[in-house]
């Protein structure tokens, strides 16, 4: 049987092609230094894939200082088996940090996927967002520097991984993550800018939005958003709802781009292969180990900010500001609408 496939189907085996020198456990005992080769295959063999997954959760999560209890919690991962729901636990908890990964037949580091604060503007001016129809704030997702308004355009955004595959000489193939991308997710938002707010238009696109009286005929008034209880609670209030967007879409970043990243740098750290009758059949294998294509994980996130803004939206924290009380002078020189 070839070398590679004796890999590919019996990874215990592993670390006896290595020098003496480089079987000790040592390299896999100091969480302050990277995974070298050997000690990649030391655990693949000692414990299967899972345990490099592992050891690398552990080292993001003590992020440079270590302690004993981290300690533990690799030696769990190298000689306790399956680990435990606490265990489990700890390294889902890890959002920063960086991937082992294979490169040109030497191991680097590389990024996990990443959430970064976005950019705040405070743009909108009240009174012209409710003469305009517009809405009081926008948080969209981001994806590596540029917001996101469609599939489409998460799609164009995401940094995919790149797939290698090679034809078996019985005619069938298998393919294997070649390339492991860096994504980086945010939020672009947009609120309320500083109170009062205020717009000039005309007397008759005032009386018609919201009924009063004497706003008819030619001319322009100087129309009026009163937030209440006061301005600035209401620009406040504004801030703190799209930041509750914002914090969804960092949710959904981690229940769909994330794990997805974790795989893919997982299997190119192992060097995983996965079969298939046809090369297209090898890489659907893989796409579905990896929990997906990059478009199709790409629609996951964008839809789950969509989806998770409907649902806030939908509950009384979430509800749209209101209107009442519109006011104008006798001529329309001035007038106004309170919200709340």
């Amino acid at each position: 049987m070839p070398m590679q496939e004796r890999e590919l189907l019996e990874p215990r085996r592993r670390d006896r092609l290595l020098p003496e020198r480089e079987r000790n456990v040592a390299p896999v005992r100091d969480l302050r230094q990277p995974l070298s080769p050997a000690a990649v295959l030391h655990l693949q063999a000692r414990a299967g894939n899972r345990a490099v997954q592992r050891w690398l959760g552990v080292q993001r999560a003590c992020s440079g200082n270590c302690d004993e209890a981290a300690q533990g919690e690799l030696d769990q991962a190298i000689e306790g088996g399956e680990p435990t729901s606490e265990e489990d636990a700890f390294v889902q908890s890890v959002t920063d940090g960086h991937r082992h990964s294979r490169g040109g037949g030497a191991p680097t580091l590389q990024r996990v996927a990443t959430f970064a604060a976005g950019a705040v503007h405070e743009s909108f001016n009240l009174a012209n967002q409710l003469m305009t129809g517009g809405p009081a704030g926008v948080t969209l997702p981001a994806l590596n520097g540029s917001p996101v308004r469609s599939t489409a355009e998460t799609r164009a955004r995401l940094s995919p991984a790149g797939l290698g595959g090679e034809s078996l000489p019985d005619g069938t193939a298998r393919s294997w993550v070649d390339t492991v991308p860096t994504n980086t997710g945010s939020y672009d938002e947009t609120v309320l800018s500083a109170p009062p707010w205020t717009t000039v238009t005309t007397k008759t696109a005032v009386g018609a939005r919201f009924g009063q009286a004497s706003c008819t005929g030619a001319g322009n008034t100087t129309f009026t958003a009163n937030g209440l209880p006061t301005g600035p609670a209401c620009q406040a209030e504004n801030r703190t709802h799209e930041n509750h967007h914002a914090a969804d879409h960092q949710v959904q970043f981690n229940a769909t781009i994330k794990p997805w990243d974790d795989k893919v740098t997982a299997a190119k750290a192992a060097n995983s292969k996965f079969p298939g009758a046809t090369p297209a059949a090898a890489d659907a294998a893989c796409w579905a180990a990896m929990g997906g294509t990059p478009n199709a994980i790409a629609d996951a996130w964008f839809n789950g900010c969509v989806a998770v803004g409907a649902a806030f939206h939908a509950t009384p924290a979430g509800r749209s500001k209101a209107v009442s009380n519109p006011q104008a002078d006798a001529t329309c020189a001035t007038s106004s609408i309170d919200v709340t």
